[in-house]
């Protein structure tokens, strides 16, 4: 492809990026993933092409933590594709291969994206707060414990906003946690104590 021949052509040009993300987002790809038994094969792995080009942007450019979020979603269908190459690269490449700066800055947009989302029910699903925890935010943590780092990729105020918001918020808001995601947060619990 383009981008293995010219690294850096798909993060130079982020009107190309927009459109990919926008074909992701559309509403077209998501009734087509619902209906994959009745796609031709170039319908059934345009999510797998879309899904390898974020990959490519990503190895390029780690600060693109929003797309990484996005691609989460796929694991909220069910599907013939196979997408072990995405939970590798979220749970090899980026929970253990990241800088702690930059896995800093994956912890933060998940916790802002976790308390927007029972704040406002907008910005994503609990499908994909439970993918992002198992597949990345526990993993990552793991390893930055193990790596004895843990003060460089979660700091004080991050403790804070994951016991307050995450793990002890009011009942209004708990009250809306559906079981995986209780489950991923007890995960998250016990890695922490």
């Amino acid at each position: 492809t383009l981008t293995k021949i010219v690294p850096g052509w798909l993060r130079a040009h982020g009107t190309v990026i927009e459109v990919l993300r926008a074909r992701w987002m559309s509403a077209a790809r998501q009734q087509c993933l619902a209906n994959e038994e009745n796609l031709t094969t170039a319908q059934l792995l345009e999510s797998k092409r879309l899904v390898k080009c974020f990959l490519t942007l990503v190895r390029e450019d780690h600060s693109q933590v929003m797309v990484v979020f996005e691609m989460l979603s796929i694991f909220n269908v069910r599907t013939r594709v196979d997408y072990t190459f995405l939970k590798e690269f979220l749970s090899e490449e980026m929970a253990k291969k990241f800088s702690p700066a930059e896995r800093k800055a994956v912890m933060t947009y998940f916790l802002n994206l976790f308390v927007v989302f029972f704040q406002t029910k907008s910005g994503t699903t609990q499908d994909q707060l439970v993918s992002a925890l198992q597949l990345l935010v526990i993993p990552m943590l793991a390893d930055a414990l193990e790596q004895k780092y843990k003060q460089e990729v979660l700091d004080d105020a991050m403790v804070e906003v994951i016991v307050r918001e995450l793990l002890d918020p009011p009942e209004a808001i708990s009250g809306l946690y559906d079981e995986a995601l209780r489950i991923e947060l007890l995960q998250l619990a016990t890695l922490l104590i």
